[in-house]
């Protein structure tokens, strides 16, 4: 009976975590770090399942055959093992392509920034940084009340071409507009990259 139960509970795990393994698998898109550490963190329970199963599959009673690396720890290792490490080698290889020309990678950058940094910036202090802190207040702490940062990576306050990212607060509702002036270095032409997207600049 106890075998029994084993059986349909590791059946179960495997099905469940293969099943999750796919699903995941596409919503592999991830726009920025906070999302690709969500499909990390993913990968890893469905690694978890997927080895619980195997292990049931197994049985404790035969522990000692396991450690002695036999045919059925091979089996755990090519049934959880490989697809957790497809999962992670997949996810990172897709957002470094997405993220590699300095487009892509700007794209990216702002929506980290406007999307998430600002926001937890905001949730711990009460408001957005003001204009004379800048961004810049997302990585050093400006002396205000709350601050729990760094919120966003150094690197971040810079474009894919090297170029500092704006910020400014709009004047009807302010609320934080963030920008890069593109590839050719000008400000307010068609090649400026915003966050949000439908805004105009004063």
């Amino acid at each position: 009976m106890a075998q029994r139960t084993r059986n349909y509970a590791s059946f179960l795990l495997l099905v469940v975590g293969y099943s999750f393994a796919f699903f995941v698998l596409l919503a592999s898109r991830a726009d920025n770090q906070a999302e690709l550490h969500s499909l990390l963190f993913y990968d890893v329970l469905i690694g978890v399942m997927l080895t619980t199963g195997c292990l049931l599959r197994v049985g404790t009673d035969k522990f000692s055959v396991i450690m002695r690396f036999s045919v059925r720890l091979m089996k755990i290792v090519l049934l959880a093992g490989l697809p957790l490490f497809a999962l992670i080698w997949f996810q990172y290889s897709a957002a470094n392509i997405r993220w590699r020309s300095p487009n892509q990678k700007t794209e990216f950058q702002l929506n980290d920034l406007f999307y998430h940094a600002l926001e937890e910036y905001k949730t711990d202090c009460g408001d957005y940084p003001s204009e004379k802190e800048g961004l810049r207040a997302l990585v050093e702490n400006p002396q205000v009340r709350g601050w729990k940062g760094p919120y966003a990576p150094e690197e971040f306050l810079r474009d894919g071409w090297g170029q500092e990212i704006r910020y400014q607060l709009n004047l009807q509702d302010g609320k934080p507009i963030v920008w890069s002036i593109g590839a050719d270095g000008l400000d307010g032409t068609s090649d400026d990259i915003i966050r949000p997207r439908l805004v105009k600049r004063d």
